[in-house]
């Protein structure tokens, strides 16, 4: 209820979508910050911000798909990937990875946002029993970071198709 009104206030003084940009910038931020961190030695302090914030990120995420902002949410949620992957959240990563690769306007400066969310929806797709589609988004994410020069993309993609392959051998 307070949430409603004071949404109602902000469209009605004509200061929701600066809000809602303010907001999505901050949580992506966060995103970022914390997807650093998860790879560190103790990334238990980041994964529980992130759990206590997922509300708020769910909201960014929504403002900037409902929004057509493709590039910040490709980067949004490539943040998340390892969040997701951590807290056995796949199916509801795959769908906001999936949500914004489907989204036109990526641009050329989004280019290592769309490697790595490639690669995170690759990732998800194995764990989530679905090959096929963890090797054609790794394949693509791949294909990607090798025609952009991207050593770290290359590298990271590489990895996980290493990992999907292990994870199905027989």
């Amino acid at each position: 209820t307070v949430r409603e009104f004071g949404m109602e206030q902000l469209t009605h003084h004509g200061e929701a979508d600066e809000v809602g940009r303010r907001h999505a910038d901050y949580f992506l931020a966060l995103a970022q910050a914390g997807g650093a961190a998860l790879g560190s030695a103790a990334p238990g302090e980041w994964v529980s911000r992130l759990v206590a914030e997922q509300a708020n990120i769910r909201a960014a995420l929504s403002w900037l798909r409902d929004r057509g902002e493709s590039a910040a949410g490709l980067r949004l949620a490539a943040a998340l990937g390892g969040f997701w992957r951590l807290r056995s959240a796949n199916t509801e990563g795959r769908v906001w990875l999936e949500s914004f690769l489907a989204q036109e306007g990526a641009t050329e400066e989004s280019s290592a946002d769309r490697i790595a969310a490639l690669r995170w929806a690759g990732e998800i797709a194995g764990l989530l029993g679905d090959p096929a589609a963890a090797e054609a988004r790794l394949s693509e994410s791949l294909s990607l970071a090798r025609e952009r020069g991207d050593k770290r993309g290359i590298a990271a993609a590489l990895g996980a198709i290493g990992s999907a392959l292990y994870q199905n051998v027989d």
